[in-house]
C-alpha cells in the first residue's frame, strides 16, 4: 500500500511540475506579446511624429498663396465740362429787323441796329415773322443772314467810344464800327442746334458784361426778363416758342458747320 502511495504522490508532483512549466512558458508568451504591442504603439507615434513634423516643414517653406483679386471699383465717367462761356437755361425771346416799336418791346424800333443805321434797308426790307419762305421772309430774299441774334452789349458808349471791356468781344480790331457785329454764338436746345450772327444789342440792356462774358445771369428784369433775341428764322428753325429757354456759347467762324445759316453771310461792318 506504501509503495502505491508513493508512485501516486511521485505522479502528482510530475504533473505539478508540469503545470508550472506551462504555466511559466504562457507568462513568458504573454510578456513578449504586450512587449510587441508596446513596440508598434512606440513605432506608430513615432511614425505619426515624423509626419506631423514633415507637414509642418513643407508648409513653412511653401509659398504663401497670393490672396483673390479684387476687382477695382469702377472709375465714375468725367463730367464733361461746358463750353468756354457757355450760358445755360437762358429766356430767349424773337425780335426782328423793321420790328416798329412798342409796349412789346418797349418801344424800341428795329428798323435801325445799335451798329447800323440802315439795317432794314441793308437787310433787304422787312423780315416778317409771320410771313415765311423757308428760313427767309417771303417775297425777297435778303441781303444779310436770316439767322441774327442780340445780346444785352454794346461795345460803344452814348459817346461813340469804344469800351475797356470791348476786348472781349469776338471780333477784337475787325471793324471800325463794332467789333461785336458778325460774330458768331451757338444755339441749343434739346437735340436742335443753329447758329447764327451778332447784329444787334438787347434785350434792353447794353452793358451787361457779366453775363455775355462772364457767368453772371442777365441782368434784364424787364417782361420775360429774356437775356438772348432770335430772329424768326432761328426760332423756326429751333421750333422755339416766342418765349423760351435755350443755352449758347460763342464760337469762331471757323467752328461753325454747314446749314442754312451759311447760306447768306453778313460782312458789312454797319455804321451811321
Amino acid at each position: 500500500m506504501t509503495g502505491s502511495a508513493d508512485s501516486s504522490n511521485t505522479s502528482q508532483l510530475a504533473d505539478s511540475g508540469q503545470t508550472g512549466a506551462n504555466a511559466s512558458k504562457n507568462g513568458s508568451k504573454d510578456s513578449t506579446t504586450a512587449d510587441k504591442k508596446t513596440e508598434q504603439a512606440k513605432k506608430a507615434e513615432a511614425d505619426a511624429k515624423i509626419k506631423a513634423e514633415a507637414a509642418a516643414k513643407a508648409k513653412a517653406t511653401s509659398p504663401t498663396p497670393a490672396p483673390a483679386a479684387v476687382p477695382p471699383k469702377p472709375t465714375p465717367a468725367p463730367v464733361a465740362p461746358a463750353p468756354l462761356g457757355q450760358h445755360d437755361n437762358i429766356i430767349s425771346t424773337v425780335f426782328w429787323v423793321g420790328e416798329t416799336a412798342d409796349a412789346s418791346n418797349a418801344h424800341i424800333s428795329n428798323a435801325q441796329s445799335a451798329w447800323d443805321g440802315n439795317w432794314e434797308a441793308n437787310f433787304g426790307g422787312f423780315d416778317d415773322p409771320n410771313n415765311r419762305n423757308g428760313y427767309n421772309p417771303a417775297g425777297f430774299t435778303p441781303k444779310e443772314n436770316p439767322f441774327y441774334f442780340a445780346l444785352p452789349y454794346n461795345d460803344i458808349d452814348d459817346n461813340g467810344n469804344r469800351k475797356a471791356s470791348a476786348s472781349n468781344c469776338p471780333n477784337v480790331g475787325a471793324s471800325a464800327v463794332s467789333w461785336c457785329k458778325n460774330g458768331w454764338i451757338k444755339i441749343v436746345k434739346g437735340s436742335k442746334v443753329a447758329y447764327a450772327q451778332w447784329q444787334d444789342v438787347g434785350p434792353l440792356q447794353e452793358d451787361d458784361t457779366n453775363y455775355v462774358f462772364g457767368t453772371a445771369a442777365p441782368k434784364n428784369t424787364w417782361g420775360a426778363k429774356a437775356g438772348l433775341d432770335v430772329s424768326p428764322a432761328v426760332r423756326d428753325y429751333m421750333a422755339l416758342g416766342d418765349v423760351d429757354r435755350v443755352s449758347w456759347a460763342f464760337v469762331g467762324a471757323s467752328a461753325v458747320p454747314a446749314g442754312p445759316w451759311k447760306a447768306i453771310v453778313t460782312t458789312s461792318p454797319g455804321g451811321w
